[in-house]
């Protein structure tokens, strides 16, 4: 192929909440654009019902308009209406002739294909089974997807990468991060019973939950087990992101199901002492007792015991977020995964150099 891949994307809006427009932000304001022609399709906004249909529809023109330029489509795919919108894009995609790539976020994919009647399980299987690729978080979701779901020679590990902070501290805190949605999935209230567990141990421990979704139901039960007083609920964060990254000596995401967490990346980035659990590509990304410790999901003494053992020693907490750093310097920086990615892209565009040409 002569020139530049024409790139056609289209997901969330990359400055909206959430993983995956964090991980569409990287692209779209980082070095892709300069490695390849890239167009940013947005499909969904944050705002009203009235908001996002106009959104949508737009999104949809734009689109349309946009496969004639196309060598390649990359679809961001999560779950409910993502997944319908996509799969309309796609269908778009294939009759104009052009190849899609689906690059798939949801760490609760598995319960939703599982739980499918066989009717939508085979909707799902036609829809990826006729892209070009499908990008998966980790070894662990390609092992699904391979045996459940499409042929495993389209299926491409990619995981989600970070830009590396050029310095970063070692804070000597007693403050816990949490930074993510707030719902059941990535499990906020194991963390707070896990805080009442340590709070007599630990007089100045401080929770700091940074995200969005149910925060009245997650500052009630901190109310119910008394340590309110200890638990800051901060919404949603954008410019202060870096700075509770910078401040915060420890995170913590006690999830129950995960895709490649940007924020677990984003954490060891700055050297922060981790504790999650192993679920989704999270034991690609954390070795237990090395760069970072890891807990039975829905285990709130377990994630306590962790919690109080980086909390207590400086020096752990040092050398697992030193070794966290190290981490994704060398696996999870943005320069491997978009030469990864443009290898991709490479591999399934159109040939024959630029559409305009054909």
């Amino acid at each position: 192929m002569t020139g530049k891949i024409r790139v056609l994307m289209a997901g969330p809006d990359p400055g909206a909440n959430g993983g995956v427009a964090t991980v569409a932000r990287n692209y779209v304001e980082g070095d892709l654009a300069s490695l390849c022609e890239l167009r940013y399709v947005t499909t969904m906004t944050e705002g009203s019902k009235a908001r996002k249909l106009l959104v949508a529809a737009r999104a949809l023109i734009e689109f349309s308009r946009g496969l004639g330029y196309a060598d390649i489509v990359h679809l961001h795919l999560s779950k409910g209406a993502s997944y319908v919108r996509k799969r309309l894009l796609a269908w778009l995609a294939r009759r104009a002739g052009v190849p899609y790539v689906l690059h798939l976020h949801t760490g609760e994919f598995d319960q939703l294909f599982d739980s499918a009647s066989e009717k939508k399980k085979a909707e799902v299987r036609e829809f990826f089974g006729a892209a070009a690729a499908v990008i998966a978080l980790s070894e662990e979701w390609r092992d699904y997807l391979a045996a459940n779901v499409c042929a495993p020679g389209i299926i491409k590990v990619l995981h989600n990468a970070v830009a590396v902070p050029a310095s970063t501290s070692c804070p000597v805190n007693s403050t816990v991060l949490f930074l993510g949605r707030l719902g059941s999935r990535k499990s906020p209230d194991v963390l707070i019973r896990a805080g009442a567990a340590l709070a007599e141990r630990h007089p100045d421990l401080r929770l700091v939950f940074a995200g969005d979704g149910d925060v009245g139901r997650y500052e009630d039960l901190a109310r119910q087990l008394g340590i309110d007083g200890r638990c800051e609920f901060l919404g949603w964060v954008s410019d202060e992101r870096e700075s509770l990254l910078s401040s915060c000596s420890t995170f913590c995401l006690p999830s129950k199901a995960e895709g490649m967490p940007m924020a677990l990346l984003e954490a060891m980035a700055h050297s922060m002492a981790v504790v999650s659990t192993p679920v989704g590509g999270i034991p690609q990304v954390v070795a237990d007792g090395e760069n970072g410790l890891l807990v039975p999901a829905g285990d709130d003494a377990s994630l306590a015991g962790a919690l109080d053992g980086v909390l207590s020693d400086k020096d752990l907490r040092i050398r697992i977020g030193r070794a966290a750093r190290r981490t994704v310097e060398s696996r999870f920086g943005m320069e491997a995964h978009l030469r990864e990615l443009l290898r991709i892209y490479r591999k399934y565009a159109l040939s024959g150099g630029r559409r305009s040409e054909r």
